[in-house]
């Protein structure tokens, strides 16, 4: 994974790590040990890396219920995680296309 996450770095992107069945982590250092080894194999950072609860089924005779806000909340924080991440890979990208053409104009005269 590590050079996957070098090439994605060199082209202004990151790796955001979601970890599913939060529900299932009982105890904090847990919850913490499970964190550290995501963080570990994909190369993340601490705030690149979120936990969500997985969506099950209701037992049966019981109403679908709607996802916890709590969840929906997490959720929404990884996707701005994300959209903050595309935007300033964007950034990064227009700034070198500017600063090459402004060298490839000076080479010119």
């Amino acid at each position: 994974m590590t050079f996957s996450n070098t090439q994605l770095r060199k082209r202004g992107h990151r790796a955001l790590t979601v970890i599913t069945h939060e529900d299932e982590l009982t105890e904090a250092n847990e919850k913490e040990a499970v964190k550290k080894s995501a963080m570990q194999v994909t190369g993340s950072d601490s705030d690149e890396t979120f936990f969500v609860t997985n969506c099950v089924n209701p037992p049966l005779g019981r109403s679908k219920q709607q996802y916890p806000a709590k969840e929906q909340q997490k959720i929404l924080g990884i996707l701005y995680a994300a959209l903050h991440s595309g935007e300033e890979a964007v950034r990064r990208e227009q700034t070198n296309r500017t600063l090459q053409h402004m060298q490839t104009r000076q080479n010119k005269f």
